[in-house]
């Protein structure tokens, strides 16, 4: 008989304001006990470009996620394979976090504006136990005892002796009593018992307070501007990034068109002609 073994797979979708703690298993780390939270507040910040990175273990990592859409933009997230991500609100704040132990997070990135990062680490100190003993050990046990004995006096005899002399006939009546006392022996006896041994142990078990310590690190982006001349053979569509962080998107024609971009953003996105870097521009 043939048997038809079928490997199963699962996918977790992530949405907005994850209630709940999940034991995702991500580059062979569990996170569900993770006690270092990474958060970035995103309120007001522009998500309409779709294009983002992020600072993990040092090294910049780029994602694209559906513009304007939060629940795209943290499935992108995830899929970079580090982190479980999820987003709350606290006090009004937007803000996106992932607890990890085995990664470093730094700079979050969207649309070219740049989030604070604020980093969390719960530590619990290590619990205190006192244990008193208290040991009661009974004294020996005494035992008294007295013995009184009373002998009897040695045994008295005593002899009468009746004469009556009638004449002509004398008669003599004599009487012997002997009279013996008693012996008395009285014996008392004090026994006192052992009291019984008494041991009292008493543990105290201290847990100190869990500490917590928020480190939060603010990173001003410096951005580097070039200026850029685009002509187009008839016409080219390019996208850039300004020195503010804006995203534009243009079609231009044959006639030069000279923009400040941030370095490296201008892309083409279709027609033909040429794209030139000057000189950097304020």
């Amino acid at each position: 008989m043939a048997i038809k073994k079928q490997l199963i797979q699962f996918v977790v979708v992530n949405s907005t304001g994850c209630g709940f703690d999940m034991p995702l298993f991500q580059q062979n780390v569990y996170s569900i006990n993770a006690t270092t939270k990474y958060s970035w507040d995103i309120t007001g910040e522009d998500i309409s470009c779709g294009t983002g990175s992020l600072v993990i273990n040092g090294v910049t990592y780029n994602f694209t996620y559906t513009a304007s859409s939060l629940t795209s933009l943290l499935d992108s997230l995830n899929l970079l394979g580090f982190g479980f991500f999820c987003s709350e609100v606290i006090g009004g704040n937007t803000y996106i976090y992932t607890t990890d132990d085995t990664n470093t997070y730094g700079i979050l990135t969207l649309c070219g504006a740049t989030t604070t990062t604020t980093t969390t680490t719960t530590t619990a100190a290590p619990t205190t136990t006192t244990t008193t003993t208290s040991t009661t050990t009974a004294a020996p046990t005494t035992t008294t005892t007295t013995t009184s004995t009373t002998t009897a006096a040695p045994t008295t005899t005593t002899t009468t002796t009746s004469t009556t002399t009638e004449a002509p006939t004398t008669t003599t009546t004599t009487t012997t009593t002997t009279t013996e006392a008693p012996t008395t022996t009285t014996t008392t006896t004090t026994t006192t018992t052992e009291a019984p041994t008494t041991t009292t142990t008493t543990t105290t078990t201290t847990e100190a307070p869990t500490t917590t310590s928020t480190t939060t690190t603010t990173t001003t982006l410096s951005v580097s501007c070039t200026e850029y001349t685009v002509t187009g053979t008839p016409s080219i569509s390019i996208e850039w990034f300004d020195c503010g962080g804006a995203f534009f998107t243009q079609t231009v024609g044959a006639s030069p068109l000279v923009i400040c971009a941030e370095t490296g953003t201008v892309n083409q996105t279709g027609g033909s002609g040429s794209i030139v870097a000057g000189g950097s521009c304020p």
